[in-house]
């Protein structure tokens, strides 16, 4: 199991993306740096296949230096699961705020365990996991090239209406007076759910990546047997913890409607 060999099986950890309580720093940072990438080179040659590949030195001289000076590092721990090698995958931003996954890899090889097929797998899924973390493009070398597909070009443009993306929503949040979050506690449940009017409307003059991990909470936390598609009931044995989490630990502004 060479580096070289492109025939590997990935194991994505099941729930392996994480992040902090609060993301707001680190997206537009990510944003902003993820603009500035470009494709990362082909530069080593796979002999089973006749195709050359992005390595490692590749993709970390691509994403790394336009990450650093937007203030987010790159941390890569491996460890072992089994005969499985599980690298996390961590963008640190200098706020403390952190986007991680896992990505797993088996290091076996032809029946072969040992400290060098872990090595092998240690660098795959390096290089795997900080491309999809970065969502890196790289450059073909073949007629994909004349066509701009997976070139510098195509990478850049992509960040750029990205940037752009994010400033429109910027803009549109400024124009609007962002709503306040609010619940009712609805009689004909006696009481016993807090009824959430506006959670849509809130989260619609947030960045994607805040609005959807607020959403998500809302999920987590919602009533499976009452409500439909566009309401959301919490039972009220759940609030103090929905509260601590999106009052306490996001600081968002929550009131009940009386």
């Amino acid at each position: 199991m060479s580096e070289s060999s492109e025939a590997v099986t990935l194991q994505v950890i099941p729930g392996a993306f994480r992040t902090s309580p609060s993301i707001a720093a680190i997206s537009e940072a990510f944003v902003r740096a993820q603009s500035e990438f470009e494709a990362a080179k082909k530069l080593s040659q796979n002999p089973a296949y006749r195709s050359k590949y992005a390595d490692i030195a590749s993709v970390i001289e691509t994403i790394l230096p336009p990450l650093n000076r937007n203030g987010i590092a790159v941390l890569q721990p491996a460890r072992l699961e089994g005969q499985l090698v599980v690298v996390t995958t961590r963008l640190q931003h200098k706020s403390g705020e952190f986007f991680e996954e896992d990505l797993g890899i088996p290091a076996v090889n032809r029946d072969r365990f040992d400290a060098q097929t872990v090595c092998t797998a240690i660098t795959y899924a390096r290089r795997y996991g900080l491309s999809s973390m970065g969502c890196l493009a790289t450059e073909d070398d073949d007629g994909n090239a004349a066509s701009g597909i997976g070139s510098r070009e195509q990478a850049q443009a992509t960040g750029k209406a990205k940037v752009a993306e994010m400033e429109a929503k910027k803009a549109a949040a400024k124009s609007l007076t962002k709503p306040i979050l609010e619940f009712t506690y609805p009689e004909e449940h006696n009481h016993n759910y807090a009824k959430w009017t506006n959670v849509k409307e809130y989260a619609s003059v947030l960045s994607t990546l805040e609005a959807n991990s607020l959403l998500e909470v809302f999920r987590d936390y919602r009533s499976k047997n009452i409500g439909s598609p566009n309401s959301c009931y919490v039972p009220e044995e759940k609030m103090r913890a929905l509260l601590d989490k999106i009052v306490g630990e996001w600081g968002m502004e929550v009131r009940e409607a009386r």
